[in-house]
């Protein structure tokens, strides 16, 4: 396979619509199920998915091929009249216009002014999300090229436990919908922080422009024979698999993995020595931002918040 830039996905453009769609299905039930159960706001009702129901993105096929190609293609070109119409209130090339010229003033003032479950969640967890500002360093691994991705393809296939707690040169990164489409992080943001607003914001404006045809970086690479890295930007930030094949025949059908290793983006978003991990340990956060912040983040499994009793 020959080098392709990261920008430039090298699967069809069917596959790139169809890992699109299914992303801006994630964020949709995210936004309907996940954050209102994960932060439960008091006097409302426990999370109320109704407004999906006629989403059209409901039953998108696993594979985007024959005929399931124009029920993408259909999916696609009904998504934003259907955003306009169920969610944002307005059409949605204004709505991402409105936040890409003032995010969080533009986040405050259709939230206030929307009268939906989403927006309703949103303002209840406004204050504290404009209160909590965690540094941002975001994973600038594609913008490296194939020089980085070797990069990591090295670390990954040295040190089985790298993909468990992974560093960009020598220090934890944060991949998610606020670090892509050409977001850049200032230096006041990566050093001050960026709220917890700005951050759920930027996941409904990723819902919002790929709505719009967006799409996401894809792609991979072959290292060497019988060893590749593959990549995707999803939902939750930037996916990554690596593996390398067993010696003898490498046909489709009988080649077997020597090792395997998924690196996802929950293991930048949670590191250790992330800016969450980091917040908690100096206790900037008490139980319910720290639940909101983690929320935010976005984790791919469940998760509790407790507070630990200092020790005398």
């Amino acid at each position: 396979m020959r080098w392709r830039r990261p920008s430039a996905c090298t699967a069809a453009a069917s596959d790139r619509l169809l890992i699109a769609l299914a992303t801006a299905r994630e964020h949709l039930q995210r936004f309907a199920l996940d954050l209102p159960s994960r932060v439960p706001l008091a006097g409302m009702a426990l999370p109320d998915a109704g407004w999906l129901r006629d989403a059209p993105l409901q039953g998108l096929p696993a594979r985007p091929e024959g005929q399931a190609a124009t029920l993408l293609r259909s999916a696609s070109a009904s998504l934003p009249v259907w955003l306009e119409r169920r969610v944002l209130g307005l059409p949605a090339q204004e709505w991402l216009q409105r936040w890409q010229a003032a995010p969080e003033a533009w986040l405050d003032e259709w939230s206030a002014q929307r009268d939906h479950p989403l927006a309703a969640w949103l303002r209840g967890v406004r204050s504290a999300a404009r209160a909590v500002a965690l540094p941002c360093r975001p994973l600038p691994l594609l913008a490296a090229g194939e020089p980085g991705l070797r990069a990591l393809a090295a670390s990954l296939a040295a040190d089985p436990d790298f993909a468990e707690q992974p560093l960009w040169q020598g220090l934890a990164a944060e991949t998610g919908p606020w670090t892509r489409h050409g977001r850049s992080v200032d230096s006041a943001e990566a050093t001050d922080g960026l709220s917890l607003w700005q951050r759920l914001g930027a996941r409904l404006a990723d819902l919002v422009q790929l709505s719009l045809g967006g799409s996401l970086a894809c792609g991979a690479l072959t290292l060497a024979p019988g060893e590749g890295i593959a990549w995707t930007e999803m939902s939750r930030g930037l996916l990554v698999h690596w593996v390398r094949l067993e010696d003898g025949p490498q046909a489709p059908d009988t080649a077997r993995a020597a090792a395997y290793r998924v690196l996802a983006p929950t293991e930048w978003n949670f590191h250790p020595h992330g800016a969450l991990a980091e917040a908690l340990r100096s206790r900037r956060l008490d139980a319910a931002q720290a639940r909101l912040a983690a929320a935010a983040l976005d984790p791919c499994i469940r998760f509790d918040i407790a507070e630990e009793t200092a020790h005398a």
